[in-house]
């Protein structure tokens, strides 16, 4: 029994000094590689929750939204209608907030913050 305890202390060093320094190289790169993409998201998707309120206070906004969904290309003719209002994100923050606000994305239905919308997949 002595003989295994004094074999266990003597592989908890090495293995916790190695655990230790392979956390803090992914910690690091993870970090590293968060923050230099997470700038431009940021931005991105701040304009797009400024985008979904100002749609919400303007009924014609919110005619011209429902009308873009009907449209095959809808996710491109949303970042129209943005860059029209001086808003800059993209088709990739607009997919974000469908899968995030969409209950069941196998459905016919995406949802965003302003309302649910059937559009053919």
């Amino acid at each position: 029994m002595s003989n295994l305890i004094t074999y266990i202390n003597h592989l908890f060093f090495p293995i916790s000094l190695f655990l230790l320094i392979f956390s803090s190289f992914y910690i690091e790169s993870y970090l590293s590689n968060d923050n230099s993409k997470s700038i431009n998201e940021v931005d991105t998707l701040v304009e797009l929750e400024k985008f979904y309120e100002a749609i919400a206070q303007n009924n014609q906004l919110l005619v011209q939204l429902d009308s873009i969904f009907e449209k095959e290309n809808y996710l491109e003719q949303i970042v129209m209608l943005g860059k029209s209002l001086n808003y800059n994100f993209t088709t990739s923050d607009i997919y974000q907030s469908i899968v995030k606000y969409t209950a069941n994305p196998n459905s016919n239905y995406i949802c965003l913050p302003l309302g649910c919308w059937r559009v053919s997949v």
